[in-house]
């Protein structure tokens, strides 16, 4: 086996092993905030994924999710990002103080603080003065009260650190899959005794 095919089979071992670490780290992310908690976590929710340097995993990401939502591609080789870049996304996990008159907005560009409210509420209930007046009321709510913190990354970690460990185990059996050597035994003489390919399993 040449130096080119060990690094290829050494590549896709790490990857396959990025591959089911951000998996598993993202869905542990998510999963944190499947209870409804009375916040609209959908587009949040969508957009926790992981990236590593080839790709960023698309199967769980909806519809809503925006491509600044998700995580940058790492320039590492052997690094695998886990999370979300959605710009509420701290407000969820850390909580946010009172902000005064709620015209604040994570991303300004798109609306008011109370207008994203107001979408939010649509959303969920449909478009009447009745939903109009809760959207006013919750708005006024968070920016009088703030908002409680509904943790979602710290409470991921260990569900991470389990998947690495499994998946440094899983490595280590599928390195022996991918990289086999060739083993050649010679002569005192300098004559080639035995040509073997040792595959490990």
């Amino acid at each position: 086996m040449g130096l080119e095919e060990f690094e290829k089979g050494l590549d896709r071992v790490v990857q396959a092993m990025l591959n089911s670490v951000g998996a598993a780290g993202a869905e542990a992310m998510r999963s944190e905030l499947a209870p409804d908690h009375g916040i609209n976590t959908e587009r949040l929710v969508g957009g926790i994924t992981f990236a590593t340097a080839t790709a960023i995993d698309r199967s769980n990401v909806s519809s809503l999710v925006k491509e600044s939502d998700l995580p940058e591609k790492p320039s590492d080789r052997a690094t695998v990002a886990i999370g979300t870049a959605n710009p509420y996304a701290p407000y969820v996990n850390y909580g946010a103080l009172p902000h005064g008159q709620g015209n604040g907005s994570a991303e300004p560009e798109e609306g008011t603080f109370y207008e994203k409210v107001l979408e939010w509420a649509e959303a969920k209930f449909g478009s009447s003065p009745e939903t109009r007046d809760i959207a006013q009321r919750i708005a006024k709510s968070i920016s009088e009260n703030g908002t409680d913190a509904v943790p979602f990354f710290e409470p991921a970690f260990p569900k991470i650190r389990m998947a690495i460990k499994a998946g440094v185990k899983e490595a280590s059996r599928n390195l022996g899959r991918e990289i086999s050597p060739t083993v050649t035994t010679v002569e005192p003489d300098g004559s080639i005794k035995r040509d073997t390919k040792a595959r490990g399993r």
